[in-house]
This record gives C-alpha cells, structure tokens and sequence, in this order.
C-alpha cells in the first residue's frame, strides 16, 4: 500500500519493486491493470559472462562458430568455460569475480544467494501451513 503514495502523489517517479514473492507480497490487493509490467531476469549467458568480464573479443569468437578455430584460442574458451561453470551466471557472483578474481570471494556471494533462496522457501512454507 505504500507503493500507491508514490503513484498517486508522484506520478512522475518511476518505481521498481522487484523479487520472486512479489504475487505473494499482494495477496488479496486488487491492482489496477496498467500498474504493474512483470520482467522475467534469468542468470547470465557465457556470452553475457564474457562481456562482463572484459573478454569482448572472446565473446564475438563464441557468437561466430567456425569450424578451424585455432588450438590455442579454443582451449582459453574452454579455460573460460570452465571458469564460468564456476561461477555461474548470477550478476553479483560475476561482478565479484571479475572485480576480485577471487573463487573464494565469489562462493561466499554464492553461499549468501542460496541463503536468501532458503529464507524465502521457509518463509513460504510456514505461510502455507
């Protein structure tokens, strides 16, 4: 309800509420259509992860398939690859790998997502019961 101040009162603020329990977070609250526009984020692609980290080039060889790609170029892919396998495609797990180059530092920003996750979960749970 807090939401509707800025919209009646500031309608030239643009709002953003965001989360994957935003439907339950309404409940019963009717919202007028033309309110609200659902976006559906997904994790990072590796050829999203590539641009992120500063490996353009990289990411226009993998957006260009060619079937005589030099050894050496294939296996830093790879190596790449490899390296987003670990890290995965969450935004902030990439940010803090490419800003630290730390694995470390990016399974503790993976360990706090889960984490997240799992209080969301729980919390759905004892609303149902």
């Amino acid at each position: 309800m807090a939401l509707r101040y800025f919209y009646e009162m500031m309608p030239s603020l643009h709002v953003v509420a965001a989360g994957s329990l935003l439907e339950f977070a309404f409940g019963d609250i009717s919202i007028p259509v033309g309110r609200i526009q659902y976006l559906n984020l997904y994790p990072m692609t590796f050829y999203e992860y590539l641009l992120a980290t500063d490996k353009q080039a990289m990411a226009q060889q993998v957006l260009s398939y060619q079937d005589d790609l030099e050894n050496s170029l294939q296996q830093a892919i790879l190596e790449e690859l490899k390296t987003y396998f670990f890290v995965g495609g969450m935004p902030e797990a990439v940010r803090t790998y490419r800003d630290t180059g730390s694995l470390l530092e990016t399974f503790s920003v993976q360990s706090d997502i889960i984490d997240s996750y799992r209080d969301v979960f729980q919390n759905i749970r004892h609303e149902w019961m």
